[in-house]
């Protein structure tokens, strides 16, 4: 098998953009319906609005005492007002402030006797009152498209109402170790390497907000790794393929890639990356990564971790 590897030398950040472009229509479809109380950190797929407003009724923003704001009407130090039964309310803040009340008074400004209160200020109409709505307003956008979650927006979705919103995505990633010379690192084999890289991409994966799923190592079989090559961008939303050092076995997937897909990029034109891929397949993004430690990591970040984040909603 005759490999075309190296053959078109491309930047970096060209390939990049090629394959970003490729992916345009995954990454606007990429959105789930999540809970609330679980969208911390999360990025908004679309705009999210209210279904009530906040708070519900006008409320107190004060410890004090409710009162009918035309009762209190010319009280001065020299004129202190006083109320009796009806006319006021003791109110903590947060109480329900409802008609024939219309202000708070807070209270270290009032003076409490046995036959009522004395004021001596007058109060204005909704002092120290919090409006319904003053929060959040009926229908209003609480948070914009592209929006990522902090603990302070989950308090004000959970005001206006709203439990479940429309979110991207956390991606899966399928990661394929291949090699016939590679082996788990907890089999003691003499002449094989063992393989961890697969490990460390799980961990980068993990970090940038995707849900990893390894697959077991393959063997340099061009049938095996074409199979389960499609199974990985069936099941996952993308896939990264360590590809190891030998010439053959990139030329194998190459060819699985050709026949499944459309190859993007090819032949990097720089070091250590010469040796990346990309690639659709079935509309999911696949990546061929070098598999030893000095490359794996750096071709992550220039390749995977920035779709991962079109993926996301964090780019």
């Amino acid at each position: 098998m005759q490999s075309t590897l190296f053959l078109e030398a491309v930047a970096a950040d060209e390939a990049l953009g090629l394959l970003r472009k490729a992916l345009r229509p995954l990454i606007d479809e990429h959105s789930e319906e999540i809970d609330v109380l679980t969208a911390l950190g999360r990025v908004t797929a679309e705009a999210v609005f209210a279904r009530r407003g906040a708070p519900l009724n006008d409320c107190a923003a004060v410890d004090g005492i409710a009162v009918i704001g035309a009762k209190t009407r010319g009280a001065g130090p020299e004129n202190p007002v006083t109320l009796r039964g009806g006319e006021f309310m003791p109110v903590h803040a947060g109480d329900i402030i409802a008609p024939p009340y219309d202000a708070v008074i807070g209270a270290e400004e009032v003076r409490f006797a046995e036959d009522g209160v004395t004021l001596t200020a007058p109060a204005e109409w909704e002092q120290n009152v919090h409006s319904a709505g003053i929060d959040v307003m009926p229908s209003a956008r609480i948070l914009p498209r592209g929006r990522q979650i902090t603990p302070a927006d989950i308090g004000l979705l959970l005001a206006g109402g709203v439990m479940r919103l429309h979110a991207r995505k956390k991606p899966r990633v399928g990661i394929l170790p291949a090699g016939s010379n590679v082996t788990e690192p907890d089999a003691d084999t003499q002449g094989e390497i063992a393989e961890s890289n697969s490990r460390v991409l799980e961990a980068l994966v993990t970090q940038k907000g995707g849900i990893p799923a390894r697959f077991n190592i393959l063997p340099d079989e061009y049938r095996r790794i074409k199979n389960r090559l499609r199974c990985a961008v069936r099941r996952n939303d993308m896939a990264l393929v360590l590809a190891g050092t030998g010439l053959r076995r990139k030329s194998i997937v190459e060819q699985v890639l050709r026949e499944l897909g459309g190859i993007v990029a090819q032949g990097i034109g720089e070091q250590p990356l010469k040796s990346v891929i990309l690639a659709v397949v079935e509309g999911r993004p696949v990546i061929v990564l070098p598999n030893y430690a000095a490359a794996v990591t750096l071709a992550f970040e220039r390749f995977a971790a920035p779709v991962l984040a079109d993926l996301t909603g964090h780019g």
